[in-house]
């Protein structure tokens, strides 16, 4: 990461932990507990199921085979894992991207502009995830974007310059969240930043035409796509069909 001033070094975890507290209190230490209490239940199930699948299988009606019983419980141990593992990733990238968000935020208030590739994919992550997540990519984007315009050289700060990719996330954060006006909003503001439109923009233009109920804008960005000659690649078919099922289950 970039920092304007100071050592970046001198950030600690301690004060990390100190902004995630002040900025959204410790409920958000919590994050992701829900996945878990939601992985009890499934994961019991699935061990008790196999166990008992096994012992009704092969255990020849033998409840005094200590052996069987072992392996018995080491498949059902094995199978009910897939679940628990399954529930841990989802709660650990929760918490992963909430330390990730809250050091971002924290070094902005401490004066510090983090390296594009960082908040980017912060962004990115965010856009795509479900609850708060698109609305809390586009807090994050105005954030760093916010400060970036603070200076009037902005070579002086092209290593956090948003890039195609940056934009891309903040355009699918607003598609997914139905907001037409920031959605062109920040069309428009790539031009600023002399960030040129490619056709994964194209592609997340189609799907808040789709969410936004406007099939009238739909020609004009499969003709915007023409006339930039931009080629057209898988993703782009996908979302017109995506469109395509919106409207014939709409």
């Amino acid at each position: 990461m970039q920092a304007l001033g100071r050592s970046y070094s001198s950030i600690t975890i301690w004060q990390a932990l100190g902004s995630i507290l002040k900025l959204k209190g410790p409920v958000e230490l919590y994050r992701g507990i829900e996945a878990m209490g939601l992985n009890a239940r499934p994961a019991h199930t699935v061990y008790f199921s196999v166990y008992k699948w096994f012992k009704k299988v092969f255990s020849n009606e033998n409840p005094n085979n200590s052996a069987a019983h072992a392996v018995f419980g080491m498949f059902a141990t094995m199978a009910s894992n897939v679940v628990i593992t399954l529930m841990d990733m989802v709660k650990d990238t929760t918490t992963q991207t909430l330390y990730a968000t809250s050091i971002i935020k924290f070094m902005l208030h401490s004066g510090y502009l983090p390296f594009v590739k960082s908040w980017s994919s912060i962004v990115s992550h965010l856009a795509g995830s479900g609850n708060d997540g698109p609305s809390e990519a586009l807090k994050l984007f105005n954030l760093v974007t916010r400060c970036v315009w603070q200076f009037s050289d902005l070579k002086l700060v092209s290593d956090s310059w948003p890039h195609m990719a940056t934009y891309n996330s903040a355009l699918n954060a607003c598609a997914n969240l139905g907001e037409m006006k920031r959605f062109l909003q920040l069309f428009v503001q790539m031009f600023e930043f002399g960030v040129e439109p490619d056709v994964l923009t194209y592609n997340v233009m189609i799907k808040l035409c789709a969410r936004a109920s406007r099939k009238d804008l739909l020609v004009f960005v499969l003709e915007r796509i023409l006339k930039k000659e931009i080629p057209l690649y898988t993703t782009t078919l996908h979302s017109l069909e995506s469109f395509a099922y919106y409207y014939r289950d709409s």
